[in-house]
């Protein structure tokens, strides 16, 4: 706008022009005094123009023409060009090339300089102004402010691909909004400064955001390794939206598994309660592995027993079936376990387990105290399930499940045969059911398993004499169950195929 050289002060070249359009003998500066001067305006004639602190006034792109027609000078002043230019305002300059005053600026390279100041008048006549106040700096520290914000929410909150495509949309939009607001006002508004500080607040928070989730992966790993397999704790972790944390309702299949004769066996072991404690771990550890193996869930341990279930936190397919063969498993591997303990006479009589098994809807959560709780299932398939382990020993079986539990068997489970024990009711119970005993091929005789099923369908068509014959045949058997036998005598003996209370635990 202004030019000192020496003491003087010089307009540039349009400014002399308009003020000389306007027939205007005095270019009036105003601005800011003190210590802190700086120049906010330059008034002539009529127009008062709004420049920045160092007095600059910013040249619209709008308005620059890169190339014109030109007018010889010589035929200007011949008068072959009087009607056209009559009411102009003329602009005297070179475009050469070789004068070098040419410019690059927004609107294109290579500018001649003429056309600036052509570009300058046109838009003060026009009172456009590219504006830099403090209104414009405001908004751009706030705008910055702002989309920062909306980053790091955007980040935290949302995932995936999510994420990245809100930044898109919303930093799209923060620079729309500037060159809207130029295009209208001429505020010239920097947006560089709120992207940089949009992308700076997006990929910290994002990172934040990662290693947030891992750490609630590392959380729950940490919470679920204690009761779940190795598998289905990575699965978890990869899918954290199929835990569902405070309890829901779901179908499993409970395992209860009870020492027989810990009790008596722990009373040698009163002197030496620490060689218990080493035993009893060697035998839950195997135990424990097998159900782990299988997607189990360790409920709890209960002194010598074992609560399990299978179908939550994760969906198990066929977990009746499985939880039928990890039963069977645990068998097998108590007997490995059996001959290692015997082999270096830690024990002088195997140690046996019975097993029970039902299936039905619980509910399934964290269960307890907000001081303490515990990943668990409540409902009345446990309590049945509970029951049917007791029944275990009753009826001289490994390995007891319930009506529900082989309703539902997809096949047979692998490796042992079933066969129909009874109908009870149970104790604490009021519906009867029907009970079925898995019996493993290995470790176990499984020759009695036929003739036992006949002798149950007689007993359910009444058939009192072809029960009683296939009764004599069992108990010619060294292999059929003592106590198992004694529940078949009472039926014949009874000729009763009603359903049985029992009181057993």
């Amino acid at each position: 706008m202004l030019i000192r050289a020496g003491d003087s002060v010089y307009p540039s070249l349009f400014l002399s022009m308009l003020a000389n359009e306007q027939q205007a003998s005095t270019i009036i500066v105003k601005g800011a005094s003190g210590d802190g001067a700086t120049i906010e305006t330059v008034k002539v004639g009529a127009y008062e123009i709004p420049v920045d602190s160092d007095g600059e006034m910013q040249v619209v792109p709008h308005h620059i023409i890169k190339s014109f027609p030109g007018l010889h000078l010589t035929e200007v002043l011949d008068g072959l060009h009087d009607e056209k230019i009559a009411g102009s305002v003329i602009l005297l300059g070179p475009t050469a090339t070789g004068l070098m005053d040419f410019h690059d600026t927004p609107a294109g390279l290579n500018v001649p300089g003429p056309a600036l100041h052509v570009a300058a008048l046109k838009q003060i006549f026009a009172e456009e102004y590219v504006l830099r106040d403090a209104v414009v700096i405001g908004a751009e520290w706030s705008g910055a402010l702002l989309l920062s914000i909306l980053c790091i929410v955007v980040a935290l909150k949302c995932g995936g691909l999510v994420s990245p495509a809100i930044f898109v949309m919303l930093t799209a939009s923060y620079i729309g909004s500037g060159f809207w607001w130029f295009s209208k006002s001429g505020h010239l508004f920097d947006w560089s400064l709120g992207t940089m500080f949009g992308l700076t607040a997006f990929v910290s928070s994002t990172a934040v955001s990662l290693l947030r989730t891992e750490s609630e992966r590392g959380e729950i790993r940490k919470a679920f390794s204690t009761y779940l397999s190795p598998d289905l704790v990575a699965e978890i972790s990869k899918n954290p939206e199929k835990l569902k944390l405070g309890g829901e309702r779901r179908e499993v299949t409970v395992l209860f598994a009870d020492i027989r004769g810990f009790t008596t066996m722990s009373e040698g072991y009163k002197d030496k309660p620490e060689e218990l404690t080493v035993l009893l771990n060697d035998l839950l550890t195997p135990l424990t592995h097998e159900i782990m193996d299988q997607k189990g869930t360790i409920d709890k341990y209960m002194g010598d027993a074992i609560m399990a279930f299978w179908n939550a936190p994760v969906d198990v397919p066929n977990h009746p079936r499985i939880a039928c063969e990890v039963a069977i498993a645990m068998m097998i591997a108590l007997e490995v376990l059996n001959k290692e303990l015997m082999s270096h006479e830690r024990i002088s009589q195997p140690l046996k387990i019975g097993i029970g098994l039902n299936t039905g809807e619980v509910t399934v959560g964290n269960l307890g105290s907000e001081q303490r709780f515990d990943y668990s299932c409540l409902g009345d398939a446990i309590n049945l399930g509970a029951r049917l382990e007791g029944l275990s020993k009753a009826y001289g079986v490994p390995i007891v499940i319930g009506e529900a539990t082989y309703d539902v068997l997809d096949r047979p489970p692998i490796g042992a045969e079933i066969v129909l024990l009874d109908h009870v009711i149970v104790k604490g119970k009021s519906i009867a059911v029907a009970i079925y005993g898995i019996i493993p091929k290995q470790g176990f005789s499984t020759g009695w398993c036929a003739d036992h099923n006949k002798f149950m369908h007689h007993v359910a068509e009444d058939n009192w004499d072809e029960a009683g014959s296939l009764l004599e045949i069992l108990k010619n058997r060294d292999d059929y169950p003592v106590e198992l036998l004694e529940q078949s005598s009472y039926r014949v003996q009874q000729r009763s195929s009603a359903v049985r209370t029992m009181q057993t635990k």
